[in-house]
């Protein structure tokens, strides 16, 4: 299989690049190189033109829709945020849908839901609640975004909400939820609806 990764110049990133290039043929891609990476492509998925041209030959994707270089102004590092996963995702969803992918792992994050008081255990089956927060509205916009093309389209993704990645043994668990995320063999009940949801946080230990 061949597999886009964004935001492959994260840590989280060069962590699920060394874990798929076991098994697949993985093409990287962010707003920076990886010194020594091969089938690096650089550029802004906000640009539809470099969008279409990241995915054609691809089989599967793995979005990351975090910015590896971010404006020092925090104002501005916030707006960069909320712009790139919502027309960086449109556009690569677009492009990905019109080149005929099957599959994208969307990577999110927990803090969807923040918004519910810390005491209560939240499940996927709950309605995100994002705090007024860069971070948090941007995972947010960034799935809905996902959502809808999947109600139009014939894709699927699986979103993944992460917690910390913070720890080795944090980025390992991710890293490997990740990687059965895009291998899952398709249900039945996919035909039907598409869009799948899983909560990972702490380590698999």
């Amino acid at each position: 299989m061949t597999v886009l990764l964004t935001g492959a110049a994260t840590i989280l990133g060069q962590a699920v690049a060394k874990e798929l290039r076991q098994e697949h043929v993985v093409r990287l891609l962010d707003l920076v190189p990886v010194p020594t990476q091969p089938d690096f492509l650089q550029g802004d998925l906000r640009d539809a033109d470099f969008a279409k041209q990241a995915v054609q030959g691809v089989d599967g994707i793995v979005h990351l829709p975090l910015l590896s270089v971010l404006p020092p102004d925090e104002t501005q590092r916030g707006l960069e945020g909320l712009d790139f996963a919502a027309r960086g995702t449109y556009n690569l969803m677009l492009a990905a849908t019109e080149a005929g992918v099957g599959r994208v792992v969307l990577v999110s994050s927990l803090a969807v839901m923040a918004g519910y008081p810390g005491d209560f255990v939240v499940t996927e089956q709950w309605k995100p609640r994002p705090l007024p927060e860069s971070a948090s509205l941007a995972a947010y916009l960034s799935e809905l975004v996902c959502r809808e093309f999947v109600r139009a389209e014939n894709i699927t993704v699986v979103c993944l909400r992460l917690g910390e990645t913070v720890r080795e043994d944090e980025r390992r668990h991710a890293v490997q939820a990740i990687c059965q995320a895009l291998m899952m063999e398709p249900r039945h009940r996919w035909r039907r609806y598409r869009w799948w949801v899983s909560h990972v946080s702490g380590s698999s230990r």
